[in-house]
């Protein structure tokens, strides 16, 4: 039931996000076309004037899909489990924590192609520097002969980095999102004023993980003598640790979540 529910998840978002990113593709495209005139007929007023136009449209747009990105995330779970759309899904045969995993992970594809989008648009606007392709080449290849070096330094395997990494970066993708559903699904218990209690409870959760955060940093440095470990475990033992704090504050969120949408649900 998961999969069913996840399916119609892309396909509604889809709706709103597909536009949304060939809009943006769509003005890069004509931006970097009219920059290519221009930069070749500098003395014609109508292009300056129209690739002024397009690359402040562009602009605008980027920054507006962030933007909406972020609030179509929130409104989808708002509307579609916390308003009156949610009598209808919390009839469905399907457990609470299967709508909020449906949720969090279309969520969480959009945000990746978002950043996909992102790299297209520079790529495309980029392409009209000279050699750009090039250095392009240059910088990969010299970034892969750090890497290199790294590993033979201190050891640092390069398969196992990037693995580290990327794992890290989808579980603080996740846990972003997950604390704006946890703030709603802590909003929702009131009677009135929701969406103020969801805001304070959001800035509430982020203060307090902060300061857990610097407690935790302030009270491990004494414990930790760094001349004991070498370069590469000293890099394991902080992604290890940034992995594993990241992986319990996205587990404590959906459990939280769930719980509220479970025991606690308020849809007056």
């Amino acid at each position: 039931m998961l999969g069913k529910l996840l399916r119609y998840e892309i396909r509604a978002t889809g709706r709103f996000f597909l536009p949304c990113f060939a809009g943006v593709l769509g003005l890069s495209i004509l931006s970097r076309v009219f920059w290519g005139f221009q930069m070749h007929n500098t003395s014609s007023q109508f292009l300056n004037i129209f690739t002024a136009v397009f690359t402040l449209l562009l602009v605008l747009m980027t920054v507006a899909s962030v933007i909406i990105a972020t609030l179509g995330i929130i409104y989808r779970f708002y509307k579609n489990l916390l308003s009156n759309e949610g009598y209808l899904m919390h009839t469905l045969p399907v457990r609470t924590w299967e709508h909020v995993t449906a949720k969090l992970l279309s969520a969480m594809l959009w945000n990746i192609l978002s950043i996909v989008v992102g790299a297209l648009c520079v790529l495309i606007l980029g392409s009209l520097a000279e050699n750009f392709w090039i250095d392009l080449r240059m910088a990969w290849a010299q970034l892969w002969l750090s890497l290199v070096a790294a590993y033979q330094e201190i050891g640092l395997h390069l398969p196992v980095l990037m693995l580290m990494l990327a794992l890290l970066f989808l579980l603080m993708g996740a846990a972003s999102i997950l604390l704006y559903y946890t703030a709603m699904s802590f909003g929702q218990r009131s009677d009135r004023h929701k969406v103020l209690v969801s805001i304070g409870v959001y800035f509430l959760i982020l203060f307090c993980l902060q300061t857990l955060l610097i407690l935790l940093t302030v009270s491990a440095i004494p414990h930790i003598e760094l001349p004991v470990f070498s370069g590469v475990a000293t890099a394991y033992l902080v992604l290890g640790s940034a992995l594993a704090l990241t992986l319990a504050l996205d587990a404590g969120l959906f459990a939280l979540t769930t719980w509220n949408l479970k025991r606690h649900l308020n849809l007056q």
